[in-house]
């Protein structure tokens, strides 16, 4: 079972017809759909064919109650999910290349995961098991569950500069860590310009403990190590058509290469392929991943496994 502890949210998108202007009002157009860090990457898993036990707050109010019942008919695992009056919300502004401008988040209600109510998600985890949690989490929240969580594989996704904060007190305990660059030199506290600091940035992380740390570089691919292996994927460049859960893409087709027990470059490998295929979708989840899209999307653009020596 892939525990999945972290955010859902009614999602808005606006995307300009032409180059974003700042400041001013910008023709275009406006999308609604569901997200959230955790909530994507328990989607995600689900079409990846994993069992998956999702822990978040949903609101009562009409997208909300559309949101969950989406979660639930699609085959998650919905009993520890608690409801508040209102759903959370993100709101994005795109720019003309349809990556994010800007973004205001809105978690409020996830907060409502109190101890009381993650204290029995802690007891019902197995040491086979896998638990993935998001930065939406609050530090109390975190902290309790990495203090109460069993022995088991725990993968993080920071998701902002503002947040991965949250996780700095704990990376001993992680066994996945995503962050991007930016996130990486906010916790690590040098610059990571070159491939050099790339490398000196994967032993960093190492060192403190996380067991396997992938590093996501945008456009440059990603560079990822564990104990005596690392590699740089990188691949032709990609036609974006929604840059918005890439990210979640990525972390989901990772883990679910791993709970195969693919290789570790394979795993790599399937991560780049469905954050690929999600750049070319309408969509932040599409409804088309699994790990054979992914591995066509890996060939199509190309993407090279380098080995390199940390």
């Amino acid at each position: 079972m892939i525990y999945v502890i972290g955010g859902s949210s009614v999602d808005l998108y606006g995307l300009p017809q032409q180059n974003l202007r700042m400041r001013d009002s910008n023709p275009g157009a406006i999308k609604i759909g569901y997200g959230g860090v955790g909530r994507n990457i328990a989607e995600n898993l689900v079409r990846l064919k994993q069992d998956v036990w999702f822990v978040s707050v949903f609101g009562k109010d009409a997208n909300g109650i559309k949101m969950r019942e989406h979660c639930a008919n699609i085959g998650m695992h919905l009993d520890d999910c608690l409801s508040a009056e209102q759903s959370d919300s993100y709101l994005a502004i795109l720019d003309e290349n349809r990556d994010m401008a800007v973004a205001v988040a809105d978690v409020a209600q996830l907060f409502t995961l109190d101890d009381k109510a993650l204290a029995p998600v802690c007891k019902r985890v197995q040491a086979k098991d896998l638990v993935v949690l998001d930065a939406n989490l609050n530090q109390s929240q975190v902290d309790y569950l990495l203090m109460h969580l069993p022995p088991v594989t725990i993968a993080a996704d920071p998701i902002s500069i503002l947040k991965c904060a949250r996780f700095a007190p704990w990376l001993n305990k992680l066994g996945v860590f995503k962050p991007n660059r930016v996130e990486s030199e906010a916790l690590c506290g040098f610059v990571l310009d070159s491939q050099d600091a790339l490398k000196r940035g994967l032993c960093w992380f190492l060192r403190q403990g996380v067991k396997e740390i992938l590093i996501s570089l945008g456009e440059d691919g990603l560079i990822a190590a564990r104990k005596n292996e690392a590699w740089h994927l990188y691949h032709d460049p990609v036609e974006i058509v929604n840059a918005s859960g890439a990210g979640d893409a990525l972390m989901s087709g990772y883990l679910a290469a791993k709970c195969e027990g693919l290789p570790f470059d394979k795993c790599l490998e399937i991560g780049a392929g469905c954050a690929i295929l999600t750049l070319r979708s309408n969509d932040t989840c599409p409804f088309e991943l699994d790990i054979q899209k992914a591995c066509q999307c890996s060939s199509q653009y190309h993407v090279k496994k380098e080995r390199i020596e940390l």
